[in-house]
């Protein structure tokens, strides 16, 4: 872990959170991963920016790290909440589920992102909602593509 005032060679604050973000996450060092998550956010990561490193894992740690460093990250998020700390939101994981929702042959990336979205925040009531403006201002065939995946996902998730 880094302090606060400490920079490694060209890396700013921010990197190098995201730096040890990744690698506590991959190896599953929960507690280490706990500093720097906080780390992270004082050096100005955003939510959504350690959000997306935590998914990142998925594909390279596989799920059930990525999954860990996620309910590690809520978890400091409610404290600090609850310490009356708020934190920088950035984007939301909306554009990915639309842009996968939009292309046919994409619902096994789509499901896992939905998953992904609702362990992170997100409530079915929004997917719900991002289902109904997919189907209004984009087209039939993505509304239900994605209405479809996640209606599956919710099943797996309640059976």
């Amino acid at each position: 872990m880094t302090t606060a005032s400490s920079k490694i060679g060209g890396l700013t604050r921010r990197q190098e959170a995201t730096v040890a973000i990744g690698a506590f996450t991959a190896i599953g060092d929960i507690p280490r991963l706990r500093e720097d998550l906080t780390q992270g956010l004082e050096a100005g990561l955003t939510i959504s920016e350690i959000k997306e490193i935590l998914i990142q894992m998925y594909a390279y740690a596989g799920f059930p790290r990525s999954l860990n460093g996620l309910g590690t990250f809520m978890a400091l998020l409610e404290e600090r909440r609850a310490n009356g700390i708020s934190d920088l939101t950035g984007a939301d994981p909306t554009a990915t589920i639309a842009a996968l929702s939009a292309l046919d042959g994409a619902e096994s990336q789509l499901g896992s992102h939905l998953r992904i979205a609702l362990n992170t925040g997100l409530t079915e009531a929004d997917l719900r909602s991002l289902v109904t403006v997919l189907r209004t201002r984009v087209g039939q065939a993505p509304g239900d593509r994605a209405d479809a995946a996640l209606d599956k996902v919710l099943a797996t998730a309640k059976g």
